[in-house]
């Protein structure tokens, strides 16, 4: 049975949102034969490669024309689609345990980052400690006055 295109979106997206988890040793990662979207564009790029180390995007290009590292860890991405990870800007997780619970499923969706709008600063702060340390699997978060102070906490 062929997956949807909708569902080799989401599992290509949850694969590249795990990132930081998959690369943490620092070993490069390859996304080899993906199809991705130059979001400049519109443009659809077939047979390309994603090189990335330490959970960052290292390099892009045509699978034939860029050498994939000896160290990396080789994901086969035929007949799948690899799109830049969502923000959601307006998000009201309400608090800590009812985010833990929901933030799983925001990563299966794509969505890599989140501003809280609504939960008490010291929850949201407790949120992002244990997403950076990995005790909680679950988006980039920050909160709503980073934006409207310019303090990034």
């Amino acid at each position: 049975m062929k997956c949807p295109p909708v569902a080799t979106v989401a599992v290509l997206t949850f694969a590249f949102s795990l990132l930081p988890i998959l690369s943490q040793s620092g070993r490069g990662l390859a996304f080899i034969h993906v199809t991705t979207l130059d979001v400049k564009t519109g443009e659809l790029k077939q047979d390309m490669t994603v090189l990335t180390r330490n959970g960052r995007v290292t390099d892009i290009g045509k699978t034939a024309g860029l050498r994939v590292p000896e160290d990396a860890q080789v994901f086969d991405g035929s007949g799948k689609y690899m799109i830049p990870g969502f923000w959601n800007i307006h998000v009201h997780s309400v608090g800590h345990d009812a985010a833990t619970k929901a933030f799983s499923q925001l990563l299966m969706n794509g969505v890599v980052g989140v501003r809280d709008m609504a939960a008490p600063l010291d929850e949201v702060l407790r949120l992002r400690r244990e997403t950076d340390d990995r005790l909680v699997l679950g988006p980039t978060c920050l909160w709503q006055d980073q934006c409207w102070s310019g303090h990034f906490l």
